[in-house]
């Protein structure tokens, strides 16, 4: 079977006369063989999965592990509470959902963050937070709004060359969007 002509020659010798499709090869892989000069070669995806739906996932599921250590945890308190501070706590918990479903994603992103040099510290009356960590190379600074928007910028801690941008990166949006490229994408070094 004769490779088509819209592929690459070998990449060995650049000759595509002798090349031949690899039968039989694995799901997902598209091998070839060089008469000419005996390479032999494949094209494959490695992971058909995007990385990011990947992230999604685990940060949904570690958000989901939150809320359910939050609950146990309020079901170990439940013998020491009045039925009506078990009853409130529940209406808060139900509240908080419902208002911002990602709440908990968020606070787990910020715990992270901590755990990854941040310190915040309250900005304003309504629950804003400004958050910062230097290192050697960077300085990174996260503001999650109350309002669940949330800005975020790297600068170098180097002096600036002329023309340079001030900001390395800057990331804006949802404190959910925000906080997972800050704690994901940004490395502390």
């Amino acid at each position: 079977m004769e490779i088509p002509a819209d592929v690459e020659p070998c990449p060995h010798c650049d000759t595509t006369g002798d090349v031949k499709v690899i039968p039989d090869t694995a799901p997902n892989v598209q091998a070839w063989t060089c008469g000419a000069c005996g390479t032999d070669w494949a094209i494959t995806v490695v992971n058909p999965r995007s990385y990011l739906d990947h992230l999604i996932t685990t940060v949904e599921l570690a958000g989901a592990r939150f809320a359910l250590r939050a609950l146990l945890t309020l079901a170990d308190d439940a013998p020491r509470l009045t039925d009506a501070d078990l009853r409130a706590r529940l209406a808060a918990r139900s509240r908080d959902a419902v208002a911002d479903p990602h709440a908990d994603t968020v606070m787990l992103l910020l715990s992270l963050a901590t755990e990854r040099g941040f310190s915040f510290t309250p900005a304003g009356e309504r629950g804003s937070m400004w958050g910062e960590r230097v290192s050697s190379q960077w300085r990174d600074v996260v503001f999650p709004g109350a309002s669940g928007h949330a800005n975020a910028a790297r600068a170098s801690t180097r002096p600036l060359v002329p023309g340079e941008p001030l900001f390395a990166e800057r990331a804006s949006g949802s404190a959910l969007t925000v906080l997972h490229a800050v704690v994901y994408g940004w490395p502390p070094t």
